[in-house]
């Protein structure tokens, strides 16, 4: 008995520990470490005991993580991005003409048409008449990819999103009391994000 006890001490002390043991059954381990742990197995019965008396316990509470067997992998899903540019809105020798250089849309001057692949955004400012120090973004989706529809818009500001808004069945979508200042909208579906470039207000 004394001796079973010396020996198993032996093998403990070169084992890995449980731990291990669960993420080399889970297949969590890297290459390295799961071809470290077989061959440690080859050799220790209590290491194999150990992993059957594992295997059970995640067999028989299944386990939110594992559910008695080895976890897959989780793939992040794919997003094409795409960069909406300026195709059209200010007329050539206009005073506006300047600030189509820098993105500016001024109130005055009607909706602004940016494109990106088979996507095309008309986008016009104009006072909140609801409160006159604020602007009102109003945008129409104009075309897109049937395949890779989109429904959601976000006016961000320093990187930061302030409002969301839904594009509707007629492809509407409003922001209101809106602070002039520098902005971008970014549009989004499944598996496709537009952005607009910069835009001043």
């Amino acid at each position: 008995m004394l001796e079973q006890k010396l020996l198993a001490q032996l093998y403990r002390h070169q084992c890995p520990s449980s731990e291990q043991l669960g993420e080399f059954y889970l297949e969590l381990l890297s290459e390295t470490a799961t071809v470290a742990v077989q061959d440690h197995l080859t050799a220790c019965p209590h290491c194999q005991q150990e992993l059957q008396s594992l295997k059970r316990f995640i067999t028989e509470n299944r386990l939110p993580y594992g559910l008695g067997a080895p976890a897959e992998p989780v793939k992040a899903p794919s997003v094409r991005v795409l960069i909406a540019e300026l195709i059209s809105g200010f007329l050539p020798g206009q005073a506006a003409s300047a600030m189509t250089v820098r993105g500016q849309i001024d109130p005055n001057e009607g909706p602004q048409v940016y494109g990106a692949e088979m996507y095309q955004f008309a986008i016009e400012v104009s006072e909140d008449l609801n409160s006159p120090l604020h602007r009102m973004i109003t945008g129409l989706m104009l075309a897109s990819d049937p395949e890779m529809p989109v429904d959601q818009v976000q006016l961000i500001e320093n990187g930061v999103s302030l409002h969301d808004a839904e594009i509707d069945e007629f492809g509407n979508f409003v922001f209101s009391q809106v602070n002039p200042g520098l902005y971008s909208l970014q549009i989004t579906g499944v598996g496709i994000q537009i952005n607009l470039l910069p835009i001043y207000l």
